[in-house]
């Protein structure tokens, strides 16, 4: 599935979930402040460029303390996360009251690059907040993350072996076991586990604290706030404007969606283990015979849902294992790739100090994919995977 499809699932979802929740009417709109003068306007790009090293000093701090945390899962470097996860947001309250203070008009400068950027340094986030509030979401979220990556369960029909994480061993078992009762072992295992870890109650609590953050800062619900950052500066533009956007293209690749879903029905439906669980032509897929835990990735169906099953595969698989491929060797063909294309090559300091690999050392990392911004501004050479 391509990156703008799942772009554009991500925000379905998010237009489904604001639909879903209550829709009070909005703030009333504020009154237009008076335009700057000249003598402002230098002051802003001024501050802005001076607000760079205090803001990039601090989100490395952040993000160095969270890298301790996602490459060695304990307890005192999930603490430690929290508190610089804290110290963080404190900071960009203290910017954003900072702002509101010396340029309470920034929506009148007339650099539209200057005005973009005080328009998300003005959105206080957290800063409107208790700070005991801010303390718990942060603790909140950190004791979730930590479930992700830890949480365990039984092999299937065994109690001895029973330290199967997400990623990577529920995750190759999703991909190769085709026995039904075995998958749905493992999807309804983990679940079940996730739930104990994190009980709805928390959760709900969580949502809450979001819920309260985004309208402290005036907007509807938290959907609402993230979907600002979809503002292409167009007169009128709102979050309603694009999830009416998303709405119509969503609908014009909805019935193509939907073909394919009942042709990948159709196929599963004529295994004899799978036809029980897909009894008709209108019945969902379970999600766990797609081979993944978010039914995201499809590809484990490919030898059934292919139409030319004497095609040549597209699996390169095999053939990358006969060419003794390492992980190493595939990020730095990836690599080749784009500098091909003419841009830049990772830097030393990714090859020196990324996590390609889940560790043998006994360690608790948080595999799920991520790429890391060390944040030392233009010219740095500190990004990580």
């Amino acid at each position: 599935m391509g990156q703008s499809i799942l772009v554009l699932i991500f925000a379905s979802s998010l237009f489904l979930l604001s639909a879903a929740s209550p829709n009070p009417p909005g703030p009333k709109p504020p009154v237009p402040p008076s335009p700057l003068h000249q003598d402002s306007e230098e002051q802003a790009k001024l501050y802005l460029s001076e607000l760079e090293g205090r803001y990039s000093g601090a989100c490395n701090r952040q993000i160095t303390v969270r890298w301790n945390y996602i490459t060695n899962v304990t307890n005192a470097t999930a603490a430690e996360s929290t508190a610089a996860d804290t110290e963080y947001l404190n900071f960009q309250s203290s910017i954003q009251q900072e702002i509101l203070t010396r340029f309470p008009n920034w929506s009148s400068l007339q650099n539209e690059t200057v005005r973009r950027e005080f328009k998300y340094l003005a959105i206080r986030g957290p800063a409107t907040m208790p700070a005991p509030d801010v303390g718990a979401m942060t603790a909140l979220q950190s004791e979730m993350e930590t479930a992700y990556a830890t949480v365990g369960v039984c092999e299937y029909n065994s109690t001895e072996n029973c330290g199967l994480r997400l990623d990577p061993e529920i995750e190759e078992k999703l991909q190769t076991v085709t026995d039904p009762a075995e998958l749905a072992h493992y999807w309804t295992a983990w679940h079940d586990a996730m739930s104990a870890a994190v009980p709805p109650i928390k959760y709900q609590q969580f949502l809450s604290y979001q819920s309260a953050m985004a309208k402290a800062n005036g907007f509807k619900d938290m959907s609402e706030m993230w979907m600002v950052t979809y503002d292409d500066e167009t007169t009128g533009w709102n979050a309603d404007q694009f999830k009416t956007l998303i709405r119509s293209l969503w609908g014009d690749i909805k019935p193509l969606y939907e073909k394919l879903h009942a042709y990948v029905r159709m196929k599963l439906r004529r295994i004899p283990e799978y036809a029980p669980l897909i009894p008709n032509k209108c019945s969902y897929i379970p999600a766990e015979l797609t081979g993944n835990m978010w039914s995201q990735d499809w590809a484990k169906l490919d030898n059934i849902t292919k139409p030319f099953p004497d095609a040549v595969s597209l699996d390169a698989t095999e053939a990358m294992l006969k060419k003794n491929y390492t992980v190493l060797k595939m990020f730095q063909e990836a690599d080749k790739f784009f500098t091909d294309m003419g841009l830049e090559p990772m830097t030393q300091t990714f090859w020196n100090k990324s996590m390609l690999e889940r560790p043998d050392d006994g360690r608790e990392v948080v595999c799920h994919a991520s790429a890391e911004d060390f944040c030392l501004g233009k010219g740095s050479q500190d990004f990580r995977y």
